[in-house]
């Protein structure tokens, strides 16, 4: 029937709309998730260019002025002695479990150039990861606040759906409860029908068509019998 084919088409025309609502959600996902990794790589980036316009670019010139330092300090007996003292760690000479091999490092620093420009390079080695490692804790904290910020968009994308999923149930819900009821009226009207027409006669006018015909139908025979003695009733049926 003409209901039960737009019925047909509105199952089609929903399935779409719901397939769509989810095609849309999952891009607003994709889309955030992309925003957060270019945000990233910026806040990353950003703390990176600082650090090495500042951070960085101090150390590099730290450094070299000590190289140039100790260089021109082995040049004279007092600069070497000032090496030999920068060399030599004390608190290891003292602390060290293995005594022998401090002693021993304390040796190489005290009569090798060579000894003492190395410990100078670990020392600046370790002053390096230091910064290094205190400009990743910078890195991370850029990258947490993008990914509390990312978390949030989410968070909305998501309610946002929940609400526009809510709004199209409701919809599909109602188009199809309106379908239903035209069905069911269409139903109710085909039933009304069939029974009228078993109840119509077969013969036209031969029957009363309500309880009001069948009552002045009455009528009218007492009206014209009315005044007619019994006998006349008996030759009646005599003569039938």
């Amino acid at each position: 029937s003409r209901i039960r084919f737009a019925m047909r088409l509105a199952a089609r025309r929903q399935a779409a709309a719901w397939a769509k609502l989810q095609e849309d959600h999952k891009a607003r996902r994709a889309k955030i998730l992309e925003q957060r990794k270019a945000e990233t790589r910026r806040a990353k980036q950003a703390v990176r260019d600082a650090y090495r316009a500042n951070q960085w670019t101090a150390m590099y010139h730290e450094h070299r002025a000590e190289l140039r330092a100790f260089e021109r300090s082995e040049q004279s007996f007092l600069g070497r002695m000032k090496n030999r003292a920068r060399a030599i760690d004390l608190k290891k000479l003292v602390g060290s479990d293995d005594r022998k091999k401090a002693i021993s490092d304390a040796f190489t620093a005290l009569s090798s150039s060579g000894a003492r420009l190395q410990w100078l390079k670990r020392d600046q080695a370790k002053r390096e990861a230091a910064l290094t490692a205190e400009q990743r804790g910078k890195e991370a904290d850029a990258t947490r606040v993008v990914r509390e910020r990312t978390n949030e968009r989410l968070r909305d994308a998501r309610i946002a759906f929940e609400g526009e999923r809510a709004s199209l149930a409701f919809r599909c819900a109602g188009e199809s409860a309106k379908m239903r009821a035209q069905l069911k009226t269409r139903k109710l009207d085909r039933d009304r029908a069939a029974i009228e027409r078993s109840s119509a006669p077969e013969h036209g006018g031969d029957r009363p068509q309500s309880l009001d015909d069948a009552q002045r139908a009455m009528e009218a025979f007492k009206k014209a019998n009315r005044g007619r003695k019994p006998c006349d009733w008996c030759q009646d049926r005599e003569r039938d």
